[in-house]
């Protein structure tokens, strides 16, 4: 080896050093930013993915597991700690549905769950007990399994169903019976004598680096580049492979999944209510659509490149017919929310997805149709004086 090459193997070593020291320190100050600001644990793994379990048999909420604003309680599911059973005299609601109910963008106590509770709080103190029981990601076909496995032992008296008609718009149709994603228990990593989760040395610097450029990067650069990839994925495919109407036979599967969750919740004396859904769109002028267009681009080039704008503005309102018809059908409830909440940015964060003004709204809806739908039976006529009738 020369002194020449010997010189240039020692600096490429000295650099390599440096960045290994950068990286080190950038990952112990984004731990410690984690603890500080959310009170992470600094060595333990933390990751959104670790707001769910998943086994053979589908997912559910962790346990005990909070990540920055979502906190899941004892039995998995998002807010404060449940007693096994409910107080006698107090109906216990769970709220059931994807990341609209669940909570994405509102701040923490303003997902439309919560919002509910403290004013089904102020207009019947003590006579309700309001369960989020949703998950981001659920579909309404997985829904069967979850709520006997997670939601029935916490014996809700009254369950709400806040549907996400979308999910059916995917590239490949949901089958007819949810069968759960192939699960492998992931293996342990081993240091010599000690074992760690298999997450334990995953990265928090790469994460924290990713919200900081998408603060960075300009909206309408990101949209154009989801809208070429978008157009260049669907040049693959033939004419007509994007669909111009709601499909038919996607809106049937959706149907026969409804009804076989409503049947299977009503078999177990538990009361329900179906939520019709809505969007950012629906009622909205339509020249609102091209300064609000990168909402539809971004889940179509993200989820549902099938799905035309048109579609994506009309799956609701579809879905929301069929749901009506099954509760008809089954003696279920409708509560009613399509187009009741204005097509605003002040209301949704996105297509589908809530602001805390939005939360608010949806909530004051509801809760007005648990009151009514809970009866009389629950609020006793006040004893009048003795001597009188």
């Amino acid at each position: 080896m020369t002194a020449l090459t010997g010189r240039r193997l020692g600096a490429a070593l000295r650099w390599l050093a440096i960045l290994g020291v950068f990286l080190a320190t950038a990952e112990a100050f984004a731990r410690l930013d984690d603890t500080v600001t959310w009170g992470a644990p600094l060595l333990r793994p933390y990751t959104h993915d670790r707001l769910l379990l998943q086994d053979s048999l589908g997912f559910r909420g962790r346990p005990g597991y909070r990540y920055q604003k979502w906190r899941m309680n004892n039995e998995g599911f998002r807010g404060p700690d449940l007693a096994p059973a409910p107080t006698p005299g107090r109906i216990r609601v769970a709220v059931v549905g994807a990341s609209e109910t669940f909570g994405l963008y509102e701040s923490e106590g303003a997902e439309y769950p919560a919002r509910m509770q403290v004013l089904l709080d102020s207009l019947a103190p003590g006579r309700f007990e309001v369960i989020n029981a949703g998950l981001p990601g659920m579909s309404l076909s997985s829904m069967i399994s979850y709520f006997g496995r997670a939601v029935r032992p916490v014996q809700p008296q009254m369950v709400l169903i806040y549907l996400a008609p979308a999910f059916y718009l995917e590239i490949k149709p949901l089958a007819a019976v949810y069968a759960p994603p192939r699960f492998t228990s992931p293996a342990a990593r081993h240091i010599g004598p000690w074992a760690f989760p298999p997450d334990f040395f995953e990265s928090r610097l790469g994460g924290k680096a990713r919200d900081v450029l998408k603060e960075l990067i300009p909206t309408f650069a990101v949209t154009a580049v989801r809208e070429w990839r978008l157009n260049r994925q669907r040049s693959t495919h033939e004419t007509g492979w994007v669909w111009r109407s709601v499909p038919e036979d996607r809106m049937a599967i959706f149907g026969q999944h409804l009804e076989r969750l409503v049947t299977s919740i009503q078999a177990t004396g538990v009361k329900v209510a179906l939520v019709t859904h809505t969007n950012r769109f629906i009622g909205a002028p339509s020249d609102t659509l091209g300064p609000d267009r990168r909402h539809l681009v971004n889940v179509m080039s993200l989820y549902w490149p099938q799905a035309s704008p048109g579609v994506l503005l009309a799956v609701d309102s579809v879905a929301n017919a069929i749901t009506r018809q099954v509760a008809v059908e089954h003696g279920a409830a409708v509560l009613e929310v399509e187009g009741r909440i204005p097509p605003s940015p002040k209301y949704f964060a996105d297509y589908v997805h809530f602001t805390d003004a939005g939360a608010d709204s949806m909530a004051r809806i509801i809760a007005a149709g648990v009151i009514r739908l809970a009866g009389d039976s629950l609020f006793p006529p006040t004893p009048k004086p003795a001597g009188q009738r």
